[in-house]
């Protein structure tokens, strides 16, 4: 058995659920403009944030390698002066 328009309020009934439908969503919008707004700052501020750390990070192994280099140069001219005064005491004895 099918239920039917008896009263004659199935008309009237859907136009209260559709105004009261764009009522609350405008009362709404608002406030989800907000969240939305708050969720793309956000998104913003954690890509900001992990592009700065991967700057510092690459700053820091350049640094490192930086350092690292001149550590090795300046082992490199030790070794060229250790080998340079080796070989001129060697000239002064005369061997």
């Amino acid at each position: 058995m099918e239920v039917k328009d008896v009263i004659g309020i199935e008309k009237p009934l859907t136009k209260l659920i559709e105004v009261c439908a764009d009522g609350i969503k405008g009362a709404c919008t608002p406030w989800q403009m907000r969240r939305l707004a708050r969720a793309e700052a956000d998104k913003l501020l954690i890509l900001q944030d992990a592009e700065i750390r991967k700057m510092i990070a690459r700053a820091e192994t350049e640094e490192f390698l930086q350092t690292r280099r001149e550590k090795r140069q300046a082992d490199n001219l030790g070794r060229i002066v250790d080998v340079a005064c080796t070989e001129m005491r060697s000239k002064k004895r005369g061997i």
